[in-house]
């Protein structure tokens, strides 16, 4: 099992039609087609990327969903202190494949947006992470395992591959950690 079928297995044991879901990096449009095909169109969907062909390439694939309700945002996933509540929500960090990559995620937003996504995320909810350690020599990588080892606002779980060869990407798994 590579990566995305992981983190396409975590979505497939977390949501439910009716279910608010979130893509917090819309990329090619992979996972959203994969929440879109389990919320159904009694759910909400909505995408962050700050790529403009990401945004092009979502809103194609949004027209073939007409009876959804999808909200795409061509803004950093940073700014998702609006969102709804929601049951999961998915990043696939990096920079979109094929394009420029100097438009690529940042260690900083990312941490600052999971850190907004706690109020966000319901009781049962999910969130799974991609991190890629090739893209920027480990710097987001080792950044966000920092950050998972300190904090306290999610339990975390990694998957990757045994040995590790250095260039697996790490798929991450966050819940929420009861509020006391």
């Amino acid at each position: 099992m590579n990566h995305l079928q992981m983190a396409h297995l975590l979505m497939e044991i977390t949501v439910q039609p009716g279910d608010h879901v979130v893509d917090m990096t819309l990329g090619n449009g992979h996972d959203m087609k994969k929440l879109l095909s389990l919320c159904t169109d009694q759910g909400r969907f909505t995408g962050f990327d700050i790529a403009e062909e990401a945004i092009r390439r979502c809103s194609e694939i949004a027209r073939l969903y007409p009876d959804y309700s999808i909200d795409l945002r061509h803004e950093s996933h940073v700014h998702c202190d609006d969102l709804a509540p929601f049951r999961f929500a998915v990043y696939n960090l990096g920079y979109l494949p094929g394009s420029d990559k100097t438009v690529t995620t940042k260690a900083d937003s990312t941490i600052e947006s999971l850190t907004k996504l706690r109020a966000k995320i319901q009781s049962d909810g999910r969130i799974s992470l991609t991190a890629y350690r090739t893209h920027d020599k480990e710097e987001e990588a080792n950044a966000l395992a920092r950050w998972f080892s300190s904090q306290s606002l999610y339990r975390v779980y990694s998957w990757q591959r045994v040995p590790d060869d250095g260039h697996a990407p790490i798929v991450y798994m966050l819940t929420p950690e009861e509020r006391k």
